[in-house]
Formats: structure tokens, C-alpha cells, sequence
């Protein structure tokens, strides 16, 4: 298995890349060496510096009570408009 998972790309990376730095998805257990050597073997390239960090994705909040909420404006006569239950 690689420890290269995929290359980022944002608008930030795409700015880095005109200075010749690039973003990629790594194994959390991977260290710069490991980084370092994959990326020369993938791309046949020089790596001269490696920086790291670690991002913890958040937990995903599902909420039920606007999931059949639609998008449309309409207005109603006064006989069909009901009393509002707040």
C-alpha cells in the first residue's frame, strides 16, 4: 500500500504549486522520510524540504427537522391561511 493517498487541491495548493510546493493525502503513520521517498519514486523528482500536519475531520450532525424543507416563495389568500402554531 502507498503512503501517498491523494493530491489536495484547492485554491491555496494551486498557488503553492507556482512555487513548487504540493499537498498530498498521506497515511497518518507515515513520517517525512517515508513522505520524502514515496513522492521521488511516484513523480521521479528531488524533494528538498517535507512538512506535515495533522487534520481531525469533525463529526457530521444530521438534522431531521428541515429535511423535507423546499425552496419555493408562494403566497396564500387570507381564507387559506392557517393560524400560525407559535
Amino acid at each position: 500500500m502507498s503512503v501517498l493517498k491523494r493530491p489536495i487541491i484547492t485554491e491555496k495548493t494551486q498557488k503553492q504549486s507556482t512555487k513548487g510546493q504540493y499537498a498530498f493525502e498521506v497515511e497518518m503513520t507515515a513520517n517525512k522520510v517515508e513522505i520524502a521517498k514515496a513522492v521521488e519514486k511516484m513523480y521521479g523528482v528531488t524533494v528538498s524540504d517535507v512538512n506535515t500536519m495533522r487534520q481531525i475531520g469533525r463529526k457530521k450532525v444530521k438534522n431531521d427537522q428541515n429535511e423535507s424543507f423546499n425552496g419555493q416563495d408562494f403566497d396564500l389568500q387570507e381564507s387559506n391561511r392557517k393560524p400560525s402554531r407559535r
